[in-house]
């Protein structure tokens, strides 16, 4: 859901990059690839990425069934049956970035989500940021 992280981390620059999160990324990339091997970070960004691709295909089935995605039966068989090969294909594509880098991804998405619902939980406003001066850094 759109601004379950920090508000800060979704602030923009002048030239519209979100800067904090930008630093924040670069940090923790660099700080992997100083403390492994390159090979096991991109394996790691790997798995990530199918991971959080069939997330998304998972979550296409589920707004096709309510209706969210268009009229017609055709769109609603398309809405069904592509995030389903998508998420077919991640899946197995998925072993081949290596039991750890899967395990640390896995890890990694598990956090994420628990922190979403922490932050739910708490009532903390998780509405997306308004696109005003208020949210630019300089």
């Amino acid at each position: 859901a759109a601004g379950v992280l920090p508000r800060r981390l979704g602030a923009v620059g002048g030239r519209g990059i979100p800067v904090l999160a930008t630093l924040l990324v670069a940090g923790l990339t660099g700080s992997l690839v100083l403390l492994g091997d390159p090979a096991q970070v991109a394996a790691l960004t790997d798995a990530a990425v199918l991971l959080s691709f069939m997330l998304v295909n998972l979550s296409l089935p589920w707004l096709a069934r309510r209706g969210a995605t268009g009229p017609g039966r055709a769109r609603r068989t398309l809405d069904l049956t592509l995030p389903s090969l998508a998420i077919l294909m991640c899946g197995w594509l998925l072993p081949h970035t290596g039991w750890s880098s899967l395990a640390a991804a896995a890890g990694l998405t598990v956090l994420g989500l628990a922190v979403g619902r922490w932050r739910l939980g708490r009532g903390t406003d998780v509405s997306p940021a308004p696109a005003s001066e208020s949210t630019r850094v300089p």
